[in-house]
């Protein structure tokens, strides 16, 4: 079955009840086919828990535009790349139309493995949410490279960033602590990687 062509409008019927009414009119020459109402629950939105006019009309209008925007799409792709294309928009927008570029910051040192595994397991989940994301295991693969070659290479890195993401036991390490200084003095902003969704 397939839903009803763009581009979707609303439309008011001019009963001050009935909430706004969202239409087509792809359907034929100068007709409207309802699509859906967007109402109030009840006559009284304020005393009796219902919704006022004005947030039924922004509601409809919020349907029909995502509805616009996705015009073309196979409603399949939506429900499966919806919510990542939809956090990476946010996160684009929310930095001026461009990808957020997170810097992972934690602990390495003394750790089995440097804690690589953790490290590209934080990375890809963040990947997955839309976010660009500086791995300081990719920057550093050799465990054989001396601490302060690699935080002169870590902290260039993470200057070209815009969020700091401290993982969990970031307060052991003098690495993560310098990172944390170094981003915290020039504004970057500072989130604990587990909050960051």
């Amino acid at each position: 079955m397939s839903h009803t062509e763009e581009p979707w409008i609303v439309r008011d019927d001019g009963n001050e009840y009935n909430g706004a009414i969202i239409d087509s009119p792809a359907v034929g020459k100068g007709c409207y086919a309802s699509i859906a109402t967007v109402t109030q629950r009840n006559k009284h939105p304020v005393h009796d828990g219902g919704i006022s006019q004005a947030t039924a009309e922004a509601n409809a209008r919020r349907i029909v535009a995502c509805v616009n925007a996705c015009a073309g799409m196979p409603t399949e792709v939506l429900e499966h790349q919806a919510a990542r294309n939809m956090k990476e928009a946010s996160h684009r927008h929310s930095r001026g139309g461009r990808t957020t570029r997170i810097y992972l910051s934690g602990p390495m040192s003394g750790l089995p493995d440097l804690n690589f595994p953790a490290f590209n397991a934080e990375s890809a989940r963040l990947q997955t949410l839309g976010f660009e994301v500086v791995n300081p295991a990719d920057l550093n693969p050799d465990p054989a490279t001396g601490w302060h070659e690699c935080m002169r290479r870590d902290l260039a890195a993470l200057l070209t960033c815009d969020t700091l993401a401290l993982m969990d036991g970031w307060q052991k390490s003098a690495g993560a602590h310098l990172e944390m200084h170094v981003a915290h003095r020039v504004g970057m902003d500072i989130v604990t990687a587990r909050e960051v969704a």
